[in-house]
């Protein structure tokens, strides 16, 4: 035999043993998956009602993020916020609205807080403009409602 029909039939053995060893892989990892002993499934019935169960979790919705808007001249400045709020994480629904809502609650942001003069806002306390920006925010929604919103970042810069 020549050299390189050798080498060609080297090739193709070990073409072969490589196929035949995933092979035998994979079907060890069925064999061993099918009859391996499984955890029992947790049953959400019986887990206890609490602020550990999937019922109850809460997340935090970050989706409008960071908004930035200049205020109505004569006195010009800016104003930074970031919002946040929880919400149910269960709520499969309120979560969909929430992400198909996010650029309309950016927006109602952002015209809610450059409707203020600077010396409005700074004369406004946190909790009355959380609230104002609460119940507009939530007109907006249909499927469920926020009941907190968070303030990260509340600056207004001249």
């Amino acid at each position: 035999m020549s050299a390189p029909s050798r080498r060609g039939a080297l090739c193709c053995r070990a073409l072969w043993i490589t196929a035949l060893a995933l092979l035998g892989v994979l079907a060890g990892g069925t064999v061993y998956g099918l009859l391996a002993k499984r955890a029992p499934a947790r049953d959400a019935a019986a887990a206890p009602a609490g602020a550990g169960s999937p019922m109850h979790s809460e997340s935090v919705f970050r989706g409008i993020g960071t908004i930035r808007v200049r205020s109505p001249e004569p006195e010009a400045a800016a104003v930074v916020v970031t919002i946040t709020f929880p919400y149910r994480s269960a709520d499969t629904a309120f979560a969909e609205e929430l992400a198909l809502k996010t650029g309309e609650l950016r927006s109602l942001a952002r015209d809610f807080f450059a409707s203020f003069r600077p010396a409005a806002l700074r004369a406004q306390d946190e909790p009355a403009l959380k609230a104002a920006l609460l119940a507009r925010f939530n007109a907006a929604l249909r499927l469920g409602q926020i009941e907190r919103l968070d303030f990260g970042d509340f600056l207004v810069l001249e």
